[in-house]
């Protein structure tokens, strides 16, 4: 299982390098093609709406959730003139260091368990096999709009996976948790304590880590073929425009 989660986390890696190039050659595009900021800000922020809809309110819920006081919820820019442009936010109230991880890190968690949905409904879609035996029944979709289905499902993966990862302001306060509970692993593995699973559940979580890892692999391709796609689309459009 050590393995599985190495190789999920280096999922992550790459589709937060992925999304933030993909994202940066596409305002790329838009920038050229409109010569206006503020345009290619607001095509943008279209695009991104349902990832940052996701984004925000799996912030708002977790803090609700745990107890902390929210405020004002924005869902769009409230200003295109720096440099780093916000999509959303949402007020809070401080918190303790565990409840403020956990809300930082809710558009990771909940973002992953979409592309997971996304991926099962894409497989099935594409390929007659779901990605993995669901306990609900997928939408049965006709077949004349079944490449109209795909698109939107490709679209989905494309912009979730580029919208849930936290921001600097979200992730203040998680690394030192994080390293704090990494210590307290390491010091119960020093002194031989050791966390064991029964079999039942390790092969259940195995499965489950499996199918994140295959649900995400195919985030990552799509991220890669959208990024080369829009690379040459660049390339096309500063030569057509002699940019």
């Amino acid at each position: 299982m050590t393995f599985l989660i190495a190789v999920i986390l280096i999922e992550f890696f790459l589709l937060k390098i992925l999304s933030t190039r993909f994202t940066q050659l596409l305002f790329t595009v838009f920038v050229l093609i409109t010569r206006s900021r503020t345009v290619s800000v607001t095509i943008m922020t279209f695009l991104l709406f349902p990832g940052t809809v996701l984004h925000e309110l799996s912030h708002l819920f977790t803090a609700e959730v745990l107890g902390v006081q929210t405020g004002k919820l924005t869902l769009a820019p409230e200003s295109i003139e720096e440099a780093e442009v916000r999509s959303g936010s949402v007020m809070m109230a401080e918190s303790d260091p565990f409840r403020r991880t956990a809300i930082g890190l809710s558009p990771l968690t909940t973002g992953s368990v979409v592309i997971f949905l996304l991926a099962i409904f894409l497989t099935s879609l594409t390929t007659g096999t779901a990605l993995v035996a669901f306990v609900l029944p997928l939408p049965t979709i006709p077949p004349e709009w079944n490449a109209l289905a795909t698109g939107v499902l490709l679209y989905l993966i494309i912009v979730i996976s580029t919208t849930m990862f936290s921001s600097k302001d979200d992730m203040k306060g998680v690394f030192p948790v994080l390293f704090a509970l990494a210590l307290v692993f390491l010091a119960f593995y020093v002194v031989g304590i050791r966390i064991t699973i029964p079999d039942t559940i390790l092969v259940q979580m195995i499965s489950i880590f499996e199918t994140i890892g295959k649900a995400l692999g195919i985030a990552v391709i799509v991220n890669v073929i959208g990024t080369i796609l829009t690379y040459g689309l660049v390339k096309f459009v500063r030569k057509v425009r002699k940019i």
